[in-house]
């Protein structure tokens, strides 16, 4: 393969956002280096007692009921990163904030290798929280 072939398959492959795995999976790709970033998924949920909506970042998890999945689905098959990081964030039952691997600011896509993560932690070592900071300096909150 050419070396200009080689270029455009890396570009088209880490220009690419959100791959549709089948119809109950999608992976977001980091806009770095084109790895996986996160997932979503309808499939056994916490426990495995029933079907959910399942993300997987790169904290950590959640689990969201089912009925979300053709909504969430939707907008990615849209693109719509910022309306799914908003829905994230504000339904989450456990502390991942939005989508992790997204930065709001850029509005790009990170894995953990893109995304460096810091974890703070109290006077008695105990977790407070985690904080994403992308490559371009923008810092936030990811999980807590």
């Amino acid at each position: 393969m050419s070396i200009l072939k080689r270029i455009k398959k890396a570009f088209s492959r880490a220009s690419k956002r959100v791959i549709k795995k089948n119809e109950k999976e999608y992976q977001l790709l980091c806009q770095e280096c084109g790895k996986i970033a996160a997932t979503f998924d309808l499939g056994p949920g916490q426990l495995g007692k029933q079907i959910a909506l399942n993300y997987n970042g790169i904290t950590g998890y959640s689990h969201f009921d089912a009925t979300d999945a053709p909504t969430i689905f939707a907008r990615l098959e849209k693109d719509d990163i910022d309306k799914i990081h908003t829905f994230l964030d504000k339904y989450s039952r456990r502390g991942v904030r939005g989508i992790d691997a997204y930065c709001p600011e850029c509005k790009k896509i990170y894995c953990q290798d893109h995304y460096k993560q810091y974890e703070e932690r109290d006077e008695h070592n105990f977790y407070s929280c985690t904080y994403g900071t992308c490559p371009k300096g923008h810092q936030r909150i990811i999980d807590d």
